[in-house]
């Protein structure tokens, strides 16, 4: 009980940092993601780029 009430408050203490933290890898994370793909499709993409048809 007493490990479970320290975690908790450490959880508690933790989240307010973690919440404004959070948000810049995760969009960070995504625009990563998105790059990935486009590197990966661009092979299988062969001929005129994206938009040119």
């Amino acid at each position: 009980y007493n490990l479970n009430l320290l975690t908790r408050i450490n959880w508690r203490a933790s989240l307010v940092p973690a919440a404004a933290v959070i948000p810049a890898p995760i969009a960070y994370i995504k625009v990563v993601d998105v790059k990935k793909l486009v590197v990966e499709l661009r092979p299988l993409a062969v001929g005129p780029p994206f938009g040119v048809y």
